[in-house]
């Protein structure tokens, strides 16, 4: 995960290209490790590439409720608990979104109505 998706997304292909640097290296030189001669996962590792994020930093995940009323006592229509790799977890995140987006048309004057 770290060099298919990290790696190309926060560094230009040329840089990379020519970058001899060793894995631990590259791991410790973006803050996912303390150090080489220390590599222990850093929090901000965690979060990026953690696979069972929950089991090192408890509560680091994003709930999804969607009520059908104003109040959370109100009656629960859909929730989720999205947690993982932070990319993952906004992809997931997203789509949830997307999916409960809301876009009626009014056929009579082809306008789209919010809802």
């Amino acid at each position: 995960m770290f060099e298919q998706e990290y790696l190309p997304q926060a560094f230009a292909r040329d840089i990379l290209e020519a970058n001899d640097r060793t894995y631990e290296q590259q791991l410790a030189a973006c803050k996912m490790i303390a150090s080489i001669d220390r590599p222990v996962s850093t929090v901000l590792g965690l979060l990026v590439l953690g696979k069972r994020l929950l089991d090192w930093i408890p509560g680091a995940y994003v709930q999804f409720l969607r009520i059908d009323g104003e109040t959370l006592s109100d009656t629960i229509l859909d929730e989720l608990r999205i947690d993982g790799p932070l990319s993952q977890s906004i992809r997931r995140l997203d789509e949830k979104l997307q999916a409960h987006n809301r876009v009626s048309v009014d056929l009579t004057s082809s306008r789209p109505i919010l809802s």
